[in-house]
């Protein structure tokens, strides 16, 4: 008793002795060291394989779809842009039309005030030189 004090054996575990030398293989020695551990099996395996190339496919499907986003993104703020462009030409055009409008309603009337006067009193009738000419 006095020397199993002094020297104690490596192992004490006799479960574990038992467990390892019934194991021929790397699982059951795994199962042995670690009982109760999950190992995974190889079905288990067979299906993270599948799992890690769903999630692959899931990201290139997903860095596709920020591409196209990114796209659509530039599209609507050209599109915003050119908007903004092609409204402010229209309103200068609209701003351009209604000042050509207003200076021929003011040459009309003031045409129209010439109609009325002498010719010779009117400031926007000058007679052509040489009118009454013959040709």
């Amino acid at each position: 008793m006095v020397g199993l004090v002094r020297c104690p054996p490596l192992r004490v575990d006799s479960d574990l002795d038992r467990r390892l030398d019934g194991a021929d293989d790397l699982d059951t020695i795994v199962y042995a060291v670690a009982h109760g551990a999950n190992t995974p099996s190889a079905s288990e395996d067979t299906e993270m394989e599948i799992l890690r190339v769903d999630v692959r496919y899931h990201r290139d499907q997903l860095r596709e779809c920020e591409a196209w986003l990114y796209k659509e993104t530039d599209l609507r703020h050209q599109a915003e842009s050119l908007c903004t462009l092609v409204s402010t030409e229209r309103n200068m055009a609209v701003d351009e039309a209604r000042a050509l409008r207003a200076r021929t309603r003011r040459g009309v009337s003031s045409s129209c005030a010439c109609c009325c006067v002498a010719p010779e009193e009117c400031r926007y009738h000058r007679p052509l030189e040489g009118w009454d000419r013959e040709i």
